[in-house]
């Protein structure tokens, strides 16, 4: 390996742990603050999102073992508690549920479908569901960034976010930060299913 791949690796794996350890989200933040941390802000080889993600599933099954384990199943019980309430939009779960990037500061995402925005609003609000109302970027599959709407709230503690599509969305998904294809999302079904195996 050369000193470029072995540097490329190393911020791969410091980007990971500011993820992990510190709650870093996003994933050009954590290539720069890792970057910076190692190199004082000379250049070096840039890891792919693929690869900080890879370095995160090692960091969280080596270093936080059981502790991911009960997390992602936690994560999972709350998605499933979320879709079973929002049925009537028909949620995807997307994300750290989905791709098992479970770390302390994950949150759980579901993609919902409605013929308007505000109808979100009105159903937590006849549910005295206290919420708030944010907008999340995502990339359509033409590659043209879409700002969505999106609702956050709590559940257990762990924040659940409602992002918005309209009925006609469902035909596409969203390309993923981490490897730039569409991302993948699971009904109920799924999602019990593999809350089952986890548990088998």
């Amino acid at each position: 390996m050369s000193y470029g791949e072995d540097l490329r690796s190393e911020i791969a794996r410091e980007a990971a742990r500011l993820m992990c350890e510190q709650g870093v989200k996003d994933f050009a933040l954590a290539k720069s603050k890792a970057t910076e941390s190692l190199t004082g802000g000379t250049r070096a080889p840039v890891p792919s999102n693929a690869e900080i993600a890879e370095s995160v599933r090692d960091y969280l099954e080596v270093m936080d073992g059981a502790a991911w384990a009960s997390r992602l199943r936690g994560l999972r019980e709350i998605a499933i508690k979320a879709m079973r309430l929002t049925s009537e939009f028909n949620p995807r779960a997307v994300g750290a549920v989905v791709n098992g990037l479970a770390t302390p500061r994950s949150s759980v995402v579901l993609h919902v479908f409605s013929p308007f925005d505000e109808a979100l609003d009105f159903f937590l609000g006849d549910r005295n569901i206290p919420f708030d109302d944010e907008e999340r970027r995502v990339l359509h599959p033409s590659g043209r960034e879409l700002r969505r709407p999106s609702c956050l709230f709590l559940a257990d503690e762990t924040e659940v976010e409602l992002v918005i599509f309209g009925l006609d969305d469902r035909r596409w998904s969203p390309l993923s930060p981490i490897d730039g294809k569409p991302m993948t999302r699971w009904d109920l079904p799924t999602l019990q299913a593999s809350l089952a195996d986890t548990e088998a």
